[in-house]
């Protein structure tokens, strides 16, 4: 013979409901994300195109979105010449500008790791009436 199985307990009314679900899990948290930093633009602001400009002296504006570290220009292919910060511009003070065509880059370093660069082709006379950027 075998052995009678034991009859089944029943369930009370307890333990016949669903469990209840487990809280949803916060999402794990990301890291933020870095932004990146935006695209530097640097623009010869003056001597404007078509501005008459005169043999002797003259304080070339740069300007830059957004603010650079450092600015530097540099004059008919010559040494960079680092340029100064003030009212939210870039200053260069050239002295000594002959008559007759210049070319005048710049270029700025921002947070990227290469810099950008402008640049203005100008023709400087010494009579005033016929100086003028091209």
């Amino acid at each position: 013979m075998s052995p009678k199985k034991s009859p089944t307990p029943k369930k009370t009314k307890a333990e016949k409901a669903p469990k209840a679900a487990a809280a949803p899990k916060a999402p794990a948290k990301r890291a933020p994300r870095r932004k990146a930093a935006p695209a530097l633009a640097v623009f010869i602001d003056y001597p404007r195109e078509g501005e008459i400009v005169s043999a002797g002296h003259y304080t070339v504006r740069i300007g830059t979105v957004p603010a650079a570290a450092t600015v530097e220009l540099s004059i008919d292919g010559g040494v960079w010449t680092p340029c100064r910060e003030a009212a939210g511009y870039w200053w260069f003070d050239w002295s000594g500008i002959g008559a007759g065509p210049h070319h005048l880059q710049v270029r700025a370093q921002g947070e990227a790791p290469v810099p950008v660069t402008s640049e203005r082709y100008l023709n400087v006379s010494s009579d005033a009436e016929t100086a003028s950027l091209v």
